[in-house]
């Protein structure tokens, strides 16, 4: 399996033209998989995000700090709040996110190990502050991540469409 690492680096995509088209085609699907998984756990970062968010506005609108059945009762509007997000909204080819780089996951359990969201109610408003600068910036990395995966992806598939469009490759070879 391979690792964002590899599909990140720059020789993942060198020489592209020496490949054979199913190694092409195999590198894409790969790299697929990989921003599946990396957008999987930004999504995850960016749902935690909002729920702390949410909790800060709630306390400087007046809220009081340790209501949690209110959040409770408020997760289904506050999820939804970014289901669309800016960009080119790709959508992931799989639902399974089989390919969750590791680096990055560890990264998004260390910062809810120091604050779970069941937490939320017993952290004061300093606290809260920095989870929510600790998940923005994870969101951050995570989302240049994703834009290097397409960029990537997207090399990859513009070698397919050449070889497509000067004759390379032939619709007949895909039948066969």
């Amino acid at each position: 399996m391979t690792t964002l690492a590899e599909v990140l680096d720059p020789g993942y995509v060198a020489d592209l033209g020496a490949k054979d088209l199913d190694e092409v085609c195999s590198m894409r699907d790969e790299a697929q998989r990989v921003e599946n998984g990396v957008s999987y756990l930004r999504r995850l970062a960016q749902g935690h995000l909002d729920i702390v968010n949410h909790e800060r506005t709630r306390r400087r609108e007046g809220g009081e700090a340790g209501d949690l059945s209110a959040l409770i009762a408020q997760l289904p509007d506050i999820l939804s709040e970014h289901t669309r997000g800016p960009g080119l909204g790709r959508p992931p080819q799989d639902l399974d996110p089989a390919v969750v780089p590791a680096e990055l996951e560890a990264g998004l359990d260390a910062i809810l190990a120091d604050a779970d969201l069941a937490d939320l109610a017993i952290l004061d408003d300093g606290a809260l502050d920095v989870l929510a600068e600790r998940l923005s910036a994870f969101e951050t990395e995570v989302s240049g991540r994703r834009q290097a995966l397409h960029a990537c992806i997207d090399t990859l598939q513009d070698e397919i469409k050449r070889r497509y469009r000067e004759g390379e490759a032939t619709v007949d070879s895909l039948l066969s």
